[in-house]
């Protein structure tokens, strides 16, 4: 799912509503209270894609290990991701 883009100088409602509107990304995981976190993974047109990782019940130290061996393998320059080793 694409997020919503902030607009550049929002107001008050404008960012909140936009904020929102995002929310069906993690909402899903929010309400069943499994483990989950947004990894990058990628760009597109100069934009983050991002990677969801979803652990069963009580199982965050699970995820937590699958963040550190994907970004073990990822190299960054400059705050982007540079390319893939292996």
């Amino acid at each position: 799912m694409k997020a919503m883009p902030i607009p550049e100088k929002p107001t008050v409602g404008e960012y909140f509503t936009t904020a929102l509107g995002n929310i069906h990304n993690t909402y899903p995981f929010a309400c069943t209270h499994h483990p989950a976190m947004n990894v990058p993974c990628a760009k597109s047109k100069g934009l983050p894609v991002g990677m969801m990782l979803i652990g069963r019940h009580f199982e965050e130290d699970v995820v937590l290990r699958v963040r550190r061996m994907h970004f073990r393998n990822w190299v960054y320059i400059n705050k982007q991701i540079f390319s893939f080793k292996g």
